[in-house]
């Protein structure tokens, strides 16, 4: 099979929009391994590839083994020890093995999912040159979310340092805690970017459409307006089909935290009813306040982008109303537009579920019933205390602490 490289395909990488306003959030997944570094394009059999360095490849799949292989034999561990622990803050202690071992297997379902992200950037980049051959102000410009992704970025840091020092003594647990929250925060910042982006794009497309009008009104040919408004009627519909594949790029991802703060929530829900004092409301609020705004956030951010489409295509009929093109062409248009307004589709993870407010009232249905279930099967056992979640946090420590310290020796020796 013959590979050569194409003159202008580095332009994907130079010039992406997408990748150039997340470039501090791809470094950030490149320095731990989720992404390649000194990535390539080529043409295999006229399609385009991303191809990574050697030395990037192993060093890839170096850092995902380790924290793969590390994460297990933590998981393992921190069961162990929770099982010695009594029984009525057992519930707790798997729910504080079981997040943060998922959280810290999410760069390795990104890995997994790197087919459908190649594939979308390479489309989003397709559709932005296509925004620039016809565009008429070079609106693309104007997207800027590098201070927005800055800011970010320094909360999932700072997120996971309070992760790190909550306790006031660093231990295993804690880094193994911490990195999974910034895991979580940067799966989760990629999605609401997504969605900006996206949103912003459909600003940008009706912008440059509404000023065909002024196009119309300066005298040029009709041939010429009616070429544009079909070359963004295409461009409409091709952003359609970037939000319906938006989340499947992360799916796995995002579906992982949804389900990590499903857990949180309907814990942090639980003992809100079954032990509602002082002490206890002071633990278990902030943990149901965070679990819920994150699939809130989630949830709205995806909702917005079906949203801000249906209404910058439903403002482009009126806009079409107002052209000076011939009749059959004008309805032609509208119709095209009312249709497409109708399938505005959510995003949507592989099919499987559709990221939207009705997904937001689901949880919170869930959240309440299940919660309930669990206190009224509950009322007879033990209650939890606010000492006893110190008191699970110790007894992973004390464990894991010295599981880990105990391994270090045994790596060298052999």
């Amino acid at each position: 099979m013959e590979t050569r490289v194409v003159e202008d395909t580095n332009d994907y990488l130079r010039k992406n929009k997408f990748l150039l306003e997340f470039r501090e959030f791809f470094i950030a997944m490149k320095c731990l391994g989720w992404l390649p570094w000194g990535s390539t394009i080529r043409r295999v059999d006229g399609q385009p590839r991303l191809v990574a360095p050697t030395w990037a490849k192993i060093y890839c799949l170096s850092s995902l083994s380790f924290v793969s292989v590390t994460n297990a034999m933590l998981m393992v561990q921190a069961a162990k020890a929770v099982l010695k622990m009594p029984e009525h803050v057992q519930f707790f202690g798997f729910l504080y093995v079981a997040t943060s071992t998922f959280t810290n297997f999410i760069p390795l379902l990104t890995f997994s999912q790197r087919g459908p992200r190649r594939w979308f950037m390479f489309e989003m980049y397709e559709m932005q040159k296509e925004l620039e051959r016809c565009s008429l102000t070079g609106g693309l410009e104007r997207i800027n979310f590098r201070g927005h992704n800055r800011l970010a970025l320094a909360y999932c840091l700072l997120a996971s340092v309070t992760f790190l020092l909550v306790r006031g003594v660093v231990g295993v647990p804690d880094l193994w805690r911490a990195l999974g929250s910034f895991n979580e925060g940067i799966v989760i910042y990629w999605l609401v970017f997504s969605a900006l982006f996206m949103k912003k794009l459909s600003s940008v497309i009706l912008d440059e459409y509404t000023l065909l009008l002024e196009l119309g009104e300066s005298g040029k040919g009709t041939e010429h307006l009616i070429q544009g408004v079909l070359t963004y009627r295409k461009l409409w519909l091709q952003l359609l089909a970037k939000v319906r594949f938006a989340g499947n790029v992360i799916s796995m991802c995002v579906g992982t935290s949804l389900i990590v703060n499903f857990g949180r929530a309907i814990f942090a829900f639980f003992y809100i009813l079954r032990t509602p004092n002082p002490q206890m409301l002071s633990a278990t609020v902030p943990m149901f306040l965070i679990s819920a705004s994150v699939v809130t956030v989630l949830c709205q951010f995806s909702h917005g982008v079906k949203q801000k489409i249906f209404d910058d295509v439903m403002k482009a009929i009126e806009v079409t109303k107002m052209m000076r093109i011939p009749k059959a062409e004008k309805i032609a248009t509208i119709r095209y537009f009312s249709r497409i307004s109708k399938i505005s589709p959510p995003i949507t993870f592989n099919f499987y579920l559709d990221c939207d407010r009705k997904l937001l009232s689901m949880m919170i249905v869930a959240v309440i019933a299940n919660s309930i279930i669990l206190v009224q099967m509950n009322v007879s056992s033990e209650a939890i205390e606010t000492e006893d979640f110190k008191l699970v946090g110790k007894l992973l420590s004390a464990h894991l602490d010295s599981w880990f310290y105990q391994l270090i020796p045994k790596m060298f020796t052999k």
